[in-house]
């Protein structure tokens, strides 16, 4: 819940520039918050989580903006397609900023603002579940991610690239989404969700939220 002598929640349709001012603080530099899109953040955040263990992620209603650059793979002699271990770097912003933020800080803000959260999780056609537990479930999932020796080998399509290996296209969005940035980006996002776990699991905004 808020803490206490703080400003009553707006209500969703009307939290951007609230949220916008809260992440601007949270982050602590406006290079960083040009990562994200403010538009409807919370809903972005909440469609983003549900889906993340599923095998499509909705990219119009990602919370983040794409990397720059395109997508980078490389073929050998062979003909072998692999991931380009440059194409890695187009995500070092996101990890750097994972890394500077310190982690109780998220959780505050993510616990002042839980009742749009949940309110968010609601409008999916989620009324009797929290949040909180999704969002526990998602960072659990992500956390399952493979650890897969380098290098990654490719399928490419007309349009795109596929994971050749059957088992890693098999996986979720998210999953795919840590494969993809490379084994040390991978680290850091791992490492930043167990102490977000860690810091969820004993302190349950779900449970603040109701007072």
């Amino acid at each position: 819940a808020p803490p206490e002598g703080s400003p009553a929640l707006p209500g969703l349709n009307d939290s951007d520039s609230v949220v916008r001012e809260a992440l601007s603080k949270l982050l602590d530099q406006e290079k960083a918050l040009k990562l994200f899109i403010t538009e409807n953040f919370i809903r972005r955040v909440v469609v983003t989580v549900d889906n993340l263990p599923k095998p499509r992620l909705p990219r119009k209603y990602l919370p983040v903006k794409s990397p720059r650059g395109k997508f980078l793979a490389r073929e050998d002699a062979a003909q072998t397609v692999t991931i380009n271990p440059k194409n890695y770097r187009r995500y070092t912003p996101y990890t750097k900023l994972a890394e500077h933020v310190a982690t109780d800080k998220i959780v505050a803000f993510y616990t002042g603002f839980y009742p749009l959260f949940q309110e968010a999780y609601k409008e999916l056609g989620y009324p009797d579940r929290n949040f909180n537990d999704r969002l526990i479930e998602v960072i659990d999932h992500l956390l399952a991610t493979p650890e897969v020796k380098e290098p990654i080998v490719l399928t490419k399509s007309v349009i795109s690239y596929t994971f050749a290996d059957p088992k890693l296209e098999a996986l979720s969005s998210g999953q795919k989404i840590l494969l993809r940035i490379g084994p040390k980006n991978t680290a850091v996002i791992k490492t930043k969700l167990r102490e977000l776990r860690s810091a969820l699991t004993e302190q349950s905004p779900a449970a603040g939220a109701t007072h």
